[in-house]
């Protein structure tokens, strides 16, 4: 990508990063708009993503969801090739010498759906080829949906990656012709390719490098709380319809809570027991002391039922899923995940 390696040559080189999101301007949800913000990743963390610092690019006006992005993107990307050539005898205002101001986007951030929609691809769920990122192919079910199969490669993360995802686009957007339909129809379908999208003109640009996942949706609101159901016995039909066994509190919980004997001899691959509940409850109210309040207060222990993520009505919140995920799971699961429930949950997913 010749725009992009010239990146970084002097200090006033920008490197940008795209945000776009729906968002309703209405308490009835009656009317969506779309913007387009731009975070100069020049400034230093704790300045870049503040409101004060961020640009608005442009703005996607409604009241419906656009059909079509590209209409929109299409002066903003010209002025981007534009600074990503270079801008000459820009003055600087502090010592009054002049230099070329150049610009180059490298990241875009949005949700599952937004960022296929920049790349060019299908969106994430029911589809033969989900995943921006890695090349694994969906399974289609008895109804008719796709779902991504569990096999040894994915749980051990050495899917491929889609690093030839541009030069894939490009191809695929050069099957034209009568006698391409067939061609160009397979190969879309194969690699989950839709259209070529207008952002492909930015050459500093990366497919998929530059679209990284959204963190939030697909781990934090996603699978966290599918997590959250599949060990407290809630994730599927028969564990939904299995009674409850009560929890047993008038037992001391031991110094060791992941004891060996005890997990072991339990009936289910994956569901945790009682025990490990109350410890991770425990221990999540032992951290309110120790965690700022900016990322959140962990919820008080009660003597009527488990605590911690696992609740009787409801949700964890987003907070209490950021807290838990990046901060007490590690140093209260991480032994239990990887001595006993790792090797059952795998037996689990090869069952089912």
């Amino acid at each position: 990508m010749t725009a992009h390696a010239d990146f970084g040559d002097t200090p006033t080189d920008i490197a940008g990063q795209i945000y776009s999101d729906g968002a309703n301007v209405t308490k009835i949800g009656n009317h969506e708009v779309t913007p387009w913000l731009v975070a100069n990743l020049n400034y230093p963390p704790n300045l870049r993503y503040l409101k004060g610092y961020m640009m608005l690019a442009f703005l996607c006006p409604g009241p419906r969801k656009y059909g079509l992005t590209d209409s929109f993107e299409y002066p903003f990307i010209e002025e981007c090739k534009k600074l990503a050539a270079g801008i000459p005898n820009v003055r600087n205002s502090f010592d009054g010498s002049t230099f070329t101001l150049r610009f180059w986007p490298i990241l875009y951030s949005g949700d599952g759906p937004a960022r296929s929609d920049a790349m060019g691809m299908v969106k994430p769920g029911n589809a033969k080829t989900p995943c921006t990122q890695c090349i694994i192919p969906a399974t289609a079910a008895e109804n008719g949906t796709y779902y991504i199969p569990h096999s040894d490669i994915q749980l051990c993360g050495e899917l491929p990656r889609r690093l030839t995802l541009r030069q894939d686009i490009e191809e695929w957007n050069s099957l034209t012709g009568h006698g391409s339909v067939g061609q160009r129809k397979a190969m879309g379908t194969l690699l989950g390719i839709t259209r070529r999208p207008l952002l492909m003109d930015l050459e500093s640009l990366h497919w998929p490098r530059s679209f990284p996942v959204d963190m939030m949706h697909c781990v934090l609101l996603n699978i966290v709380p599918n997590l959250h159901e599949l060990w407290g016995g809630k994730r599927f039909t028969e564990d939904a319809q299995r009674p409850a066994a009560a929890p047993d509190l008038s037992e001391p919980t031991t110094d060791d809570p992941f004891d060996t004997e005890a997990t072991e001899t339990s009936s289910s691959y994956v569901i945790l027991d009682d025990k490990i509940w109350q410890y991770i409850g425990e221990t999540q109210e032992k951290s309110r002391a120790m965690i700022p309040r900016i990322m959140g207060q962990g919820r008080g222990q009660s003597t009527d039922t488990l605590v911690g993520i696992r609740q009787k009505n409801g949700k964890p919140g987003l907070s209490e899923t950021v807290r838990y995920s990046f901060i007490l799971s590690p140093t209260s699961v991480l032994s239990l995940i990887i001595l006993f429930y790792w090797p059952r949950y795998t037996r689990f997913l090869a069952r089912r």
